[in-house]
């Protein structure tokens, strides 16, 4: 309230420097408004990410490496956000290895996504991007069935 008391104050002075300094206290303020909502929509997207990363390495970890599973389970994941699947950068790796082809119980798997972000009220003039890059690791509690050969 003593802001808003003072500022009535600062516009029943007819100095003209009393307007400059409305004025600036005026775009200090909506600047400082737009950082903090910028910061929030970017910690936001950080946990929606880290959430998704999650999920795929659980679902990895559980459920073994089926390509359109993982799709499935990616699309289910990402539209309940606001991202967008094609930005979406995810590598899996197995032990280390981007070699996916085995996956045992006990193996190590991580999962690493990469999603491109941009502030969105900073404008044109101030462009300012990032990049949101997320690992998870998980062992794998899949046993894989070998089939027995026929002698």
């Amino acid at each position: 309230m003593n802001f808003i008391k003072r500022l009535k104050g600062l516009m029943k002075n007819k100095n003209g420097s009393t307007y400059i300094e409305t004025v600036i206290t005026v775009l200090i303020a909506v600047m400082v408004i737009i950082v903090g909502i910028n910061v929030f929509s970017l910690l936001f997207a950080h946990y929606k990410v880290n959430h998704i990363a999650s999920e795929m390495a659980n679902h990895i970890a559980l459920n073994g490496l089926n390509q359109s599973e993982l799709d499935g389970k990616l699309n289910d994941l990402v539209d309940n956000t606001s991202l967008d699947i094609d930005d979406i950068d995810m590598t899996v790796y197995v032990n280390d290895s981007t070699d996916t082809s085995d996956l045992n119980i006990g193996d190590k798997v991580t999962v690493n996504i990469n999603v491109p972000y941009s502030f969105q009220g900073t404008g044109e003039f101030i462009p300012i991007n990032m990049n949101i890059n997320i690992s998870k690791t998980k062992y794998s509690q899949l046993a894989v069935k070998e089939v027995p050969e026929d002698d």
